[in-house]
Order: C-alpha cells, then structure tokens, then sequence
C-alpha cells in the first residue's frame, strides 16, 4: 500500500535500507535525500524561510507515515523537524 507522500519505490528503498541503517547507525543518502526533496525537516518553518509551514495534523499524518514504512526514519523525520516548530514564534 503506498501512503500519500510516499511511493512505493521510496516506501521499498527506506525498508531495504532499514537494517543496514540500524547496523551503521546512520541515515542512507536515499532517505536524505527524500528527506531534503520533501522538506520533511522544514514542516514547520515559514514559507517564508524555505520551509513547508505544515499544520500539526498534517505533519503528524506525516511523521505516522514515516514510521510505518521504518521507526528509525520516522524518528529521524519527527526529531529533525521538531525544532523548525520553533521558528515561526522567533522575533526577527
């Protein structure tokens, strides 16, 4: 089944991936690099400033999507976002 912002090449690159990540402890160029296409650790920073300014339904759709496919890029996905929820409340 693919999920809306993931295909299922995409779906089945990050689960081939998953143990080899698991095993480096490190994040493959694929899932960087859909990471960085999708502005998926920019969610919640304005447009304004390169990011996505996502709703928190939508991103947390998003993060439950991440997480299905692999746990480990889910957190990734949900931590390297976390912090960008911050910066549309910073003075200028």
């Amino acid at each position: 089944m693919a999920l809306p912002l993931f295909n299922q090449e995409i779906i089945s690159q990050l689960q081939k991936a998953a143990l080899e990540q698991e095993r480096t402890a490190t994040i493959s160029s694929a899932a960087l690099k859909f990471i960085y296409q999708h502005k998926l650790f920019k969610l919640f920073v304005p447009e304004a400033f390169g990011g996505s300014m996502a709703g928190l339904p939508e991103a947390v759709r998003i993060f439950e999507q991440a997480s299905f496919i692999d746990g480990s890029f889910g957190w990734a996905v949900t931590i390297g976002a976390g912090g960008g929820f911050f910066s549309a409340y910073l003075p200028p």
